[in-house]
């Protein structure tokens, strides 16, 4: 795995949590190092799995189209 891209060390991250059944996925940017079609592909997954999830994403338009709820956090001065 040392040997791979980012890109294809990612889908294995992903794949690998989604394989373990949980009642809820925790996930940190899942875009990241995703090409356009695997974004697409993890988007259209999640839309007919439906898992329950936790992530942190900056991406607006994968946010909207796959959350049911977004959490704005702003800094406190």
């Amino acid at each position: 795995i040392e040997q791979m891209s980012m890109g294809q060390r990612k889908k294995v991250e992903l794949a690998k949590s989604l394989a373990q059944p949980a009642e809820l996925y925790i996930w940190d940017e899942p875009l990241n190092y995703l090409d356009v079609f695997n974004q697409k592909q993890l988007e259209q997954l999640l839309l007919t799995v439906k898992p329950a999830m936790l992530f942190v994403e900056h991406d607006q338009t994968f946010l909207k189209k796959v959350a049911n709820q977004v959490i704005t956090l702003t800094p406190v001065n």
